[in-house]
């Protein structure tokens, strides 16, 4: 491990450590992701919110055919904008009823519509994988890594 590897891991044990609970672990978050990525009909997207300075990840799980691409046991692989992003960095995700990337597609006739994601279906996937710890609202649904 390079030095600079060495002081960043220790900078994120130091800010982990600032959160009274820890409430996912690497395989929970893995077995999540692969859940939703399985899900194609529902096309989920969200945004991770790393533990550091609250800056926004978006996520697109809509895809199970890139899954192992995309993702290993211990983060996100270096698919996203601004880099890898390891489990243990996020502090939460948000799943938003409009979805920002890829909200706007084409009917048959060649308008444009707004594409929403199911949140009801996005948390029943929650629930039935287990408990999380999750903060809701009628056009959001927000999943904590740590508190």
């Amino acid at each position: 491990m390079t030095i600079d590897q060495e002081r960043y891991e220790k900078k994120l044990s130091r800010q982990i450590n600032t959160f009274s609970s820890r409430l996912m672990s690497n395989a929970k978050w893995l077995k999540l992701f692969k859940v939703l990525c399985d899900q194609p009909e529902l096309a989920v997207e969200g945004y991770a919110i790393d533990i550091f300075n609250l800056k926004p990840w978006w996520i697109d799980l809509s895809s199970t055919e890139k899954f192992d691409q995309n993702f290993n046991s211990t983060g996100i692989k270096d698919v996203l904008p601004g880099g890898p992003l390891k489990f243990k960095e996020i502090r939460w995700i948000e799943f938003h009823l409009v979805r920002s990337k890829s909200n706007i597609l084409k009917n048959r006739n060649g308008e444009r519509v707004v594409s929403d994601q199911n949140l009801n279906k996005i948390k029943g996937i929650f629930s039935s994988l287990g408990e999380f710890e999750i903060e809701e609202s009628e056009d959001m649904i927000k999943l904590y890594g740590y508190k």
